[in-house]
């Protein structure tokens, strides 16, 4: 009798091992799935958002987007329907931009704007261009391009694929590309420039 028992018991104990062994290797597989699930996110949308870049205790430039999709690995986002502003060394505005579509990467604050941009220089810090109702100096220049990017890296704004300029009252320019500083002390003009001048 004492050895039915014994059996018994070793019989149960061996089938309590190969439960456990077996929840064990389910949990496992569990987690497994639960790993790949976060890691096939999807991307994230985020509606009106602002990236701005400081340099000390001044804006540099700011961006507002209708609409963002960040990238999976937060490298950065493509964006919808952009407005955004250049400022001076001393933090004025100086011009005022809008694009349909760009792109803005974190490493450097990259920024390509694309499917038409519109850009305008602006009188006393209205922050829209002038068919938005923002005044414009007589001097004031306005740009058209199908692409603009700038960085972090350089206050250089490059504008190309086909630059129109107008100058104020003075005359227009085209240009395959146009470069100019975010404070608007350079404006250079290269690749098939052609110049009017109005007197």
């Amino acid at each position: 009798m004492p050895m039915k028992r014994i059996f018994i018991a070793l019989f149960i104990l061996l089938l309590g091992a190969v439960f456990v062994a077996m929840i064990a290797a389910n949990l496992q597989t569990h987690k497994s799935e639960k790993k790949q699930t976060v890691t096939q996110k999807e991307n994230v949308t985020g509606e009106t958002v602002t990236f701005t870049v400081t340099e000390g205790a001044h804006k540099k430039w700011t961006i507002n987007a209708k609409k963002a999709v960040y990238y999976t690995d937060n490298s950065g986002a493509t964006l919808k329907d952009i407005e955004g502003t250049f400022f001076s060394d001393e933090g004025k505005p100086v011009m005022a931009f809008l694009a349909p579509d760009g792109k803005y990467v974190t490493k450097d604050h990259q920024v390509t704007l694309t499917g038409g941009v519109q850009a305008h220089t602006l009188k006393d810090a209205p922050q829209s261009l002038p068919d938005q109702g923002g005044e414009t100096n007589a001097d004031a220049v306005s740009l058209k391009a199908p692409k603009m990017s700038w960085s972090s890296r350089s206050n250089i704004v490059t504008a190309e694929g086909g630059v129109d300029m107008s100058h104020g009252a003075s005359g227009k320019s085209q240009a395959d590309r146009c470069r100019f500083t975010l404070d608007l002390s350079s404006i250079s003009l290269d690749g098939h420039v052609k110049t009017a001048m109005s007197l």
